[in-house]
């Protein structure tokens, strides 16, 4: 590591200690404040919400992306030291110690981290003679990673995998789900990576998404039609059987699976259902699988009233009990949880308020995204901070909750708006968002925090992949070519060129549904070629 490196990452670590204050009180209408970006690296304190937030990477407004690839897969591996990035070009890791991109080039279909392994990413690969491979890609030192193939999917009879296999891996990252055609018929399955083998395999149609749970007993079938009909809403099956053993909710919306305190498996979502506030207004439910519906155990957490919400990610696997949850801007004026994102406590809908995002959502990977990382140490989230465009040109930002993520898990609520002030008026930094709402706090002053380190170096400069090292039998080649420094130009023309297939993503839960129709059509324009079918 070089001298430069390792100095700025003892920066961070000394001067980027969060602050531990956050709002709780769910009803108060919070403006959005004059906040103007920080630089690749730095951090900044949020005045109306006490919490600081880093910005991670910069490539938005140099004409790139840099994002978590979805609130259902996992972007911070297992020991919460790196962080995966999916970029308008390609897949690259982030040492978050220091803030720079380690290894680039990563080209593997539908990759995510393997959950209790820190050095490897899993995925989906053709081999070059033929057939579906599941596969480990081991990080190495010097940016080379190698990939070892370790299951062949093909020998199940799937033929191709689709945007099902987007969901995350057990807990113990042995089994993972896929769906697509198996011998020519659309099939959703569990398959075993340690034997090769399939346990349940069901024949679906007009499904979104499916996935193993956490503990993997189940298999989540998340259909696109709603009630509680054998394929309608989210249907639970037994992960061998593939007995259907009842539902978890009865609409379509986002969600995430995840675990309560215990360990239990869970469904977190954010949603319109007609068994809370008779459809008219969002929840945040949790339903305990696998027959959450039958049972009656679906625990309606929160009515937001007026609406708002968009993502909700419970990916913290490791410390379970709560999810993240996010609004994007989609409708004029202000309400509480407005432009935010927000942790929720399980059990009585406890809320810890961290900030607002700042993000435009004028484009598919404008929207937040929130991923929580495995322990819940982190929440991270995609924002353009205020800079309107339509284009997909957004950051990753982090805050690190360890400061009070213990006392809002097992204590009471922390004290109503923890004693910040918001700011009164917007400036240029938020310029085009509405200000006016309740009287604000005349309490203390927040902290500042420190000043953003305008010297810190663009995340990924300079970095460079051995070319000498290739994945074996995978067709997968490692990038080269001297990587340019995330903020280097990179223009739209680069984006969804490579592979060509156009696919278009989850077509409900892409969208952010009642907050705007439009998003619904983005990501068929959007998407790169590891998020598109594997055939």
């Amino acid at each position: 590591m070089r001298a430069a490196q390792s100095a700025w990452g003892l920066v961070v670590l000394l001067t980027a200690a969060p602050a531990a204050a956050q709002v709780s009180d769910p009803t108060r209408v919070i403006p959005n404040s004059n906040l103007s970006a920080p630089a690749a690296g730095a951090t900044v304190t949020d005045p109306a919400f006490g919490v600081t937030i880093r910005r991670l990477t910069n490539r938005g407004e140099n004409g790139g992306l840099a994002t978590a690839e979805y609130p259902q897969l996992q972007a911070v591996n297992a020991d919460e030291t790196r962080v995966l990035l999916s970029t308008e070009t390609d897949n690259r890791v982030m040492d978050l110690a220091t803030g720079q991109v380690t290894h680039v080039g990563i080209d593997i279909s539908m990759p995510r981290w393997h959950p209790v392994d820190p050095d490897i990413i899993i995925g989906f690969n053709r081999r070059s003679g033929g057939g579906i491979q599941f596969i480990h890609l081991e990080l190495m030192g010097g940016g080379v990673f190698m990939t070892q193939n370790v299951a062949d999917v093909s020998a199940t009879g799937f033929q191709s995998l689709e945007l099902g296999s987007w969901e995350d891996a057990s807990a113990d990252g042995r089994y993972i789900s896929l769906l697509g055609e198996r011998n020519g018929t659309t099939t959703a399955a569990v398959f075993d990576t340690t034997t090769g083998q399939l346990g349940a395999s069901l024949a679906v149609g007009g499904v979104d998404w499916a996935s193993v749970s956490p503990s993997g007993r189940y298999l989540a079938v998340q259909y696109t039609t709603r009630g509680t009909g054998p394929t309608d809403g989210q249907v639970i099956y037994d992960a061998v059987t593939g007995q259907a053993l009842g539902h978890v909710t009865d609409h379509h919306e986002h969600g995430d699976l995840g675990v309560d305190a215990q360990g239990n498996d869970i469904y977190g979502t954010l949603a319109w259902t007609d068994l809370c506030a008779n459809g008219a207004m969002p929840c945040f439910s949790v339903a305990p699988l696998p027959d959450a519906i039958e049972a009656g155990t679906q625990d309606h957490l929160r009515i937001y009233d007026p609406p708002v919400g968009n993502y909700t990610t419970c990916r913290s696997l490791q410390r379970g009990g709560f999810c993240l949850s996010s609004d994007d801007y989609g409708s004029p004026g202000q309400a509480p949880f407005k432009g935010e994102v927000w942790l929720i406590r399980f059990g009585d809908g406890a809320v810890a308020r961290l900030a607002h995002h700042r993000s435009s959502a004028g484009s598919y990977y404008n929207l937040v995204r929130p991923v929580l990382s495995p322990t819940g140490r982190y929440a991270l989230f995609t924002s353009d901070w205020a800079r309107p465009n339509t284009a997909d040109q957004a950051d990753l930002y982090l805050i690190d909750l360890s400061p009070f993520l213990d006392a809002f898990l097992n204590g009471a609520p922390p004290p109503v708006d923890a004693g910040v002030t918001p700011d009164s008026g917007p400036g240029p930094a938020d310029a085009g968002f509405d200000d006016t709402g309740s009287p604000v706090d005349t309490g203390p002053a927040p902290d500042t925090g420190p000043a953003p380190d305008t010297g810190a170096p663009a995340d990924d400069a300079g970095v460079a992949v051995d070319t000498g090292v290739a994945p074996s039998d995978s067709g997968v080649a490692a990038e080269d070519a001297g990587v340019a420094g995330d903020d280097a130009s990179v223009g739209p023309t680069s984006r969804g060129t490579s592979g060509g297939c156009g696919c278009s993503g989850h077509p409900d839960r892409d969208g952010a549904g009642w907050a705007g129709l439009l998003l619904l059509l983005l990501p068929a324009l959007r998407r790169r070629k590891s998020a598109c079918p594997l055939s």
